[in-house]
């Protein structure tokens, strides 16, 4: 496994992406998948509290181990461009949203876990995604 400077808990698995299967409406079921949401990060990032500061901080420091990361790269620098930013970090950011986050931990859990190997059919998927959004001019900017 290569050195991941332990910036994120490889063992947990994001659940906020599963369909809720209770009986509630649309808006009770986002309001629960954004509360599984920020609990996921809570346990990926180790914290005991939601500081976005704190998450903010992590997530920069990932970037500097991803940057060179061509295929996330190029990712990065789309999403940038699509909201008007000239700086991938900005992309990078985006993808630890709510829209992609499940997808940008499990592309890191495998990174990691696989010595660097970079899983192109992962990308893919949050490319897809993002084309859709795009499409759909839903790209989340939070």
């Amino acid at each position: 496994m290569i050195n991941y400077n332990k910036m994120i808990n490889l063992s947990h698995d994001c659940v906020y992406h599963c369909p809720i299967l209770i009986d509630a409406s649309d808006e009770e079921k986002e309001i629960m998948k954004e509360k599984l949401y920020k609990e996921d990060l809570l346990k990926i990032f180790e914290l005991d509290d939601f500081d976005e500061i704190k998450i903010n901080e992590k997530i920069f420091s990932l970037h500097s181990e991803f940057k060179e990361v061509n295929e996330l790269n190029s990712i990065c620098k789309l999403l940038s461009e699509y909201v008007g930013d000239k700086h991938n970090e900005f992309g990078f950011m985006i993808l630890f949203s709510i829209d992609y986050f499940y997808l940008m931990y499990e592309f890191m859990k495998k990174y990691y876990c696989n010595q660097g190997e970079v899983h192109t059919d992962i990308l893919k998927q949050i490319k897809d995604l993002i084309d859709e959004t795009m499409k759909n001019n839903t790209l989340p900017l939070n």
